[in-house]
């Protein structure tokens, strides 16, 4: 057991937290994005409700949910679709915090 428990913990590289810590953001600020990022949640509901609208075969809400759910899912950590949008399209004042 004592083996198998060594071989793990070197098998581990690093653990990594894509947050921000609410420890490490005091006396820091950033600046409103709720407005961008709400068009951009609804604009990828719509979307997605457009293309299974013509559908003759109605889906069930949690179809549609699964479905919605599927434009902000990744496989890779590092590629997040809505990240990538996040820092695409904001300014560097509402993602990396300024120190007041």
């Amino acid at each position: 057991m004592k083996v198998i428990l060594l071989f793990l913990s070197l098998c581990i590289t690093s653990a990594q937290a894509l947050e921000s810590d609410n420890y490490l953001m005091w006396n820091r600020h950033l600046n409103d994005s709720t407005s961008e990022i709400n068009n951009y949640l609804s604009d990828q509901i719509h979307t997605t409700l457009k293309k299974f609208s013509s559908r003759p075969k109605a889906l069930t809400c949690e179809e549609v949910t699964f479905e919605i759910a599927k434009n902000f899912k990744t496989f890779l950590v590092h590629d997040n679709p809505m990240e990538n949008w996040l820092i695409k399209h904001l300014d560097k004042d509402q993602i990396y915090p300024q120190t007041l």
